[in-house]
């Protein structure tokens, strides 16, 4: 038996995980000095109104003791692991679940730095319950899926640089990228960390450019929001033209919000 576990920035609804068979461990974000725990998506709560009304806003990844104690309970039952972590360009999560399979049975628990996170977690999660419900080992799994992140692909837009420059999770983005006078940047996700590939203006304009960036053949799309929906929604209906396929739409958690700020949407797919 092998158990695939992921964490809470793969934006997925309890549902989500429930139909996949997903287990989540969780990040931690701090509003103005009160500690949460992510959960799923739908979980939450009223996040985005505490956040964005807040002083202070910290994240943290998710901690040895909240892995430590899902691998040992699933080892307890007798499962494998598979442990598909947001990219290690953009949070330690990766480094403290390795640590934790060397501690515990590193034979028996295989971390993957899948080099994404949201819906890119998402895809991968659901590509190895695939695998794992098609009979492959626990070593076959790990190989397929290491072949497949490099099709994972990552493009948004924010409204506001401050919350991503602030977090310093960008990679190579000029520091004259902005947002003033309605400009909003096409950002990528490309191994790993963040890049600015675009600046457009306005919000018709940004959706325009990410559809340009999803190819007609692309699978498992997915388009996330933060307090976006009209945008999200917009960029939804014509990328399923544009594509054939239907398109899911996921609010993005609380600690990519804290990250992101306001008025952001994105698209993840598969190539």
């Amino acid at each position: 038996m092998i158990a695939i576990v992921t964490d809470s920035t793969a934006c997925m609804t309890s549902r989500d995980a429930q139909k996949l068979d997903i287990h989540y461990v969780p990040m931690t974000y701090t509003i103005d000095g009160r500690s949460y725990s992510e959960k799923f998506i739908d979980m939450c709560g009223d996040y985005e109104r505490l956040i964005f009304k807040a002083n202070i806003l910290r994240t943290s990844q998710a901690n040895t003791h909240s892995i430590m104690k899902t691998f040992y309970k699933l080892r307890q039952s007798g499962y494998e692991i598979l442990f598909l972590s947001i990219s290690s360009k953009l949070s330690g999560t990766f480094g403290n679940a390795l640590n934790c399979a060397r501690e515990l049975d590193e034979s028996a628990i295989k971390v993957i730095d899948t080099k994404t996170t949201a819906g890119g977690l998402h895809i991968l999660a659901k590509e190895a319950r695939r695998l794992v419900n098609e009979g492959n080992t626990l070593a076959q799994t790990v190989k397929e899926i290491l072949e497949m992140r490099s099709k994972i692909k990552i493009a948004f837009s924010v409204s506001d640089m401050i919350p991503l420059r602030h977090s310093g999770r960008l990679g190579h983005v000029r520091l004259s990228v902005s947002t003033i006078l309605n400009r909003k940047p096409i950002l990528i996700c490309k191994e790993g960390q963040i890049t600015s590939v675009n600046l457009v203006r306005g919000n018709r304009e940004r959706i325009i450019e990410l559809v340009n960036e999803v190819p007609e053949d692309a699978k498992d799309i997915i388009v996330h929001h933060i307090e976006a929906e009209e945008d999200a929604n917009a960029l939804a209906a014509e990328l399923k033209e544009k594509s054939g396929r239907e398109v899911m739409i996921r609010k993005a958690s609380p600690s990519l919000c804290i990250h992101l700020g306001a008025d952001v949407v994105g698209v993840v797919f598969r190539s």
